[in-house]
């Protein structure tokens, strides 16, 4: 399955000995008020069974970074099916981290999408196998920039 993912250019999701640090990223360290990703990302870690994933696009061109996000690349991967952990819907996600919601039941799409949605993501477990990801550099800002 083709999906596509976004990380500053430093971070190489087809690495094989990727190791993800949640703890670090920009999600786990913003803090505001209501924005609960410390408190619902430990729950979907245990649903899916790992916090060593890349949360990947299933339609190229959804994602554009925010002038904040200077340095992002897109990489494109080609997920064994193996690998996709879960497919999650993204508005109920929101929902879940802004604490707008608490429908977990409603998170997980049950089959793959048969073509890319810009909804749902999916959950890549990593390391990825060697060769599955190509790079297309940096990621257009919101603005083309």
């Amino acid at each position: 399955m083709q999906l596509w993912t976004h990380h500053s250019g430093s971070f190489r999701p087809d690495r094989l000995d990727l190791r993800v640090e949640p703890e670090k990223g920009f999600n786990w360290l913003y803090q505001a008020p209501g924005f609960r990703y410390r408190e619902v990302a430990p729950k979907l870690w245990d649903l899916v069974g790992t916090n060593q994933l890349l949360w990947c696009c299933t339609l190229r061109g959804v994602f554009s970074r925010g002038e904040e996000d200077v340095g992002l690349v897109e990489w494109e991967i080609a997920a064994p099916p193996a690998r996709v952990l879960a497919f999650i819907r993204t508005g109920v996600w929101d929902d879940l981290v802004m604490s707008r919601g608490d429908r977990w039941d409603e998170l997980f799409v049950r089959d793959a999408p048969r073509q890319g949605d810009p909804g749902i993501r999916a959950l890549v477990a990593v390391p990825l196998p060697a060769g599955c990801a190509v790079c297309h550099g940096p990621l257009a800002a919101r603005d083309g920039r």
